[in-house]
């Protein structure tokens, strides 16, 4: 029995030394990985206080255009109804003008027709014989 024992401690040996074997080149790896992660991670560091100082600066921008963006909504909205009021009262111009200028029109005609009607008159009278006077017989 201490032949088949001695074999199988040779055995367990030899499969602990191949698992060592083949173990180093993973730890080696995992090792390198580490590594790697940590040179990241310190970078990372290194960067993130000017990231966060820059992104605070362009916050604050952002919240002055947005505020700015709405003070000229407002001053759209106001001018909008300044327009509107301005367009309301021109209207209200050209119906009264409109109403002014077609009754003078018609004042106007009204005065000319006259005026043709004494001249037509006048060039009656002076045109008939005895000034437009029935003739005595």
């Amino acid at each position: 029995m201490s032949n088949l024992a001695d074999a199988s401690l040779v055995v367990m040996a030899l499969a602990c030394v191949v698992a060592v074997v083949a173990l180093i080149p993973v730890l080696i790896e995992m090792r390198r990985a580490v590594a790697r992660a940590e040179r990241m991670i310190n970078a990372v560091q290194g960067d993130l206080p000017s990231l966060l100082a820059d992104l605070r600066v362009l916050v604050t921008k952002l919240d002055r255009t947005a505020d700015a963006l709405a003070a000229l909504g407002t001053a759209v909205d106001n001018l909008n109804n300044v327009v509107d009021g301005a367009t309301r009262k021109t209207r209200q111009v050209e119906g009264w003008a409109r109403q002014k200028l077609l009754g003078n029109a018609r004042t106007l005609v009204a005065n000319a027709a006259g005026v043709a009607a004494v001249a037509r008159e006048g060039v009656g009278w002076i045109v008939r014989p005895n000034g437009g006077r029935p003739r005595r017989q």
